[in-house]
């Protein structure tokens, strides 16, 4: 776990100095960064997202997931923490907070490399993933949290915990996954990363955070299948 602990790290310390750093960069600056990302992650996610061989499963596993995120509100879920964290922690009456947490823990969790990195570190110790992540990481922290404050900061708990989770998953069902599943996973993952790029480009809401439970449709779907 030695990898998600660098990672959830490099996330708190990045949030620390973007929070120290944020009256002394100018709004300007703030939006320019935040429309770069935007269209880095979008083009990210693109790359990701039209790597599939199977269309209509692809269809399948997004439709399923986003039907099981929706009857369990994920989304309205992490909105409602952010906003608790808002409260405690903020006299403001913006929604920075709120849009920082429920960005970041999206981001920083749904992309290839958090499923791939955590699957291949549970499956043969290889943490080389990881590792570019939690650079990769620190520094999108850094930017977010100059312009959002603390609620970036708290987004390291989901990535700690979202990524242990996959981890200890991996790590139990070893040889369980082969490249078709963990290629599906992280076309699913592209296509929400698609979504947060709009987010944040366009100032839409596509509900990213119910469609997660379709990264972990793919794994149900072989299962199923081997029984047949």
């Amino acid at each position: 776990m030695l990898e998600n602990i660098v990672n959830t790290a490099s996330i708190v310390l990045g949030s620390l100095l973007g929070m120290w750093l944020k009256k002394g960069i100018p709004d300007r600056i703030k939006d320019i960064i935040m429309t770069s990302m935007g269209l880095s992650i979008l083009t990210l996610g693109i790359k990701d997202g039209i790597n599939f061989n199977n269309g209509m499963l692809i269809i399948l596993f997004m439709v399923v997931g986003g039907i099981i995120g929706e009857l369990l509100r994920i989304d309205e879920r992490l909105t409602m923490l952010g906003v608790y964290l808002e409260k405690k922690f903020s006299k403001s009456d913006n929604n920075d907070i709120v849009k920082g947490f429920v960005t970041t823990s999206i981001m920083f969790n749904v992309g290839a490399m958090a499923i791939v990195g955590s699957i291949k570190s549970g499956l043969s110790g290889n943490n080389e993933i990881l590792f570019i992540k939690a650079l990769l990481d620190g520094v999108s922290s850094l930017i977010f949290s100059s312009k959002y404050g603390i609620g970036v900061l708290f987004s390291a708990a989901t990535v700690f915990v979202y990524q242990g989770s996959i981890f200890l998953f991996a790590f139990f069902i070893k040889s369980g996954l082969d490249d078709a599943v963990i290629n599906q996973i992280s076309v699913v993952g592209g296509l929400m990363m698609i979504g947060l790029g709009i987010n944040l480009l366009f100032n839409k809401n596509i509900k990213i955070g119910n469609l997660m439970p379709a990264l972990f449709i793919p794994i149900i779907y072989k299962v199923i299948v081997s029984f047949f």
